[in-house]
């Protein structure tokens, strides 16, 4: 003998199913991003460096030349 379910029932399980697709749906979803630099920035975010490559980015920062001021800045030192 079957089950037969009622009309409210089935709408009920239907609807769990639909919820439990769209959850899953929603947590696999990736970024958009807007530009391949906010891209870059997402995933420095999450991303963390080797310790070894961490040093080297250091010490490679601070050997970096220090800019020098702009030109308006020279002529009108206020």
């Amino acid at each position: 003998m079957k089950h037969q379910f009622s009309s409210s029932e089935e709408h009920q399980h239907t609807t769990g199913s639909q919820r439990q697709n769209t959850q899953e749906t929603q947590s696999t979803a990736g970024h958009e991003f807007a530009t391949p630099e906010e891209m870059l920035r997402f995933d420095a975010s999450r991303t963390i460096p080797p310790p070894g490559v961490a040093i080297r980015l250091r010490e490679s920062l601070i050997r970096e030349p220090v800019p020098a001021p702009a030109w308006w800045r020279r002529l009108w030192p206020w």
